[in-house]
This record gives structure tokens, sequence and C-alpha cells, in this order.
């Protein structure tokens, strides 16, 4: 069962993520923005262009302050006739899951129902 998240938030948590990051990395040559998938419904996504020397510190970063939970893919692109800095790119797909563990009480384990009509900031799933 999926669950549709308000538009808006969807936007707004995307957003926050780009400020949290333009400002976190700000000297580097990170480039963060707020994009939209072409097809189906759109919906916002965080790309994030960063030098290959802060890769795993800016990964680190989104995992343990901004709730990145998941990797979806990982891959690499291959410019054979690119500039001799930039022959290979690697491209990662993390995500914002949100998935809890439920809890439990009394030996048995409580259902964890999310209404996605009123998930914002960092519980909307990015």
């Amino acid at each position: 069962m999926s669950m549709k998240i308000r538009e808006e938030y969807a936007e707004e948590a995307a957003q926050q993520i780009v400020d949290a990051a333009v400002l976190r990395w700000q000297g580097t040559r990170l480039e963060a923005e707020v994009r939209h998938h072409k097809s189906g419904m759109a919906r916002p996504y965080v790309y994030i262009n960063c030098p290959r020397n802060h890769w795993r510190a800016v990964a680190k970063w989104l995992r343990f302050e901004m709730g990145v939970d998941h990797c979806s893919m990982i891959t690499g692109i291959h410019w054979p006739d690119g500039p001799d800095d930039c022959k290979w790119e690697v491209v990662a797909h993390l995500m914002r899951m949100n998935v809890i563990n439920p809890p439990e009480r009394g030996g048995w384990t409580k259902q964890v129902i999310r209404d996605p009509n009123i998930l914002q900031d960092d519980d909307v799933p990015m």
C-alpha cells in the first residue's frame, strides 16, 4: 500500500534539504537544487552534485543530519571523450523512506498508522 504525500509538503521538504546543503557545504563547489521527475506526477527530488573529495562526507551528512535511510542504486557513467578530471561520474540514488520499526507492548507489535496528509518536514519521504 503506497501513500500519497501532499505535493506542497514534498516540495517544501525538498527545498529544506537544498537550503541546508547550500548552507552546510558553502565554499566546496557543491551544487544542490530541487528538480522534478519528467514523467508521472513530476514529483520533486533533490539533485546534488559535489566534488569527488566531498562525496563521502556529504553522504554521511545526508544520512545522519537529513534522515536519508535507503540507497536504491549506485551506478557509474563513463565519459571517454570528457575532460581528464571528469572521465567517470558516480550516481547514487539515496532516499528518505522514513520507515520505522513498530513498537512492542506486552509482547505484541503495535500497529503504526501514518496519515500521509499531515506528514511535514523530516517526516516526508524523499
